[in-house]
């Protein structure tokens, strides 16, 4: 697990197969998240009546979206700070195989 400061935690042996899954699944999270935004406005209707999303408004203006797609808007960074915290939890339960070490050493 690649750190850019000067410490890092690194598994001895080979990383469990829910940690991979849980970080590919935060990575991915975020990714979608954060094009979401970009996503709507470029593809999606403007609404000028019935159900618009809030979470995708920009400048005044809120598009049409499916429920479930404007339901995500408003939890993505909820959802990334739980697929953290499950990191966090896979951190000390396989803490015995986890190592922390210097950058430099």
């Amino acid at each position: 697990m690649p750190a850019g400061g000067r410490f890092r935690f690194t598994f001895i042996g080979e990383q469990p197969l829910i940690f991979r899954i849980v970080a590919i699944l935060t990575v991915a999270n975020a990714l979608i998240g954060l094009a979401l935004p970009f996503a709507v406005k470029h593809l999606g209707t403007e609404s000028s009546h019935g159900v618009a999303c809030k979470a995708l408004g920009n400048n005044g203006v809120q598009f049409q979206v499916p429920g479930i797609i404007c339901w995500y808007a408003e939890w993505w960074i909820g959802i990334e700070f739980a697929l953290l915290g499950c990191i966090a939890v896979l951190l000390v339960f396989y803490r015995k195989r986890v190592r922390f070490e210097r950058a430099g050493d």
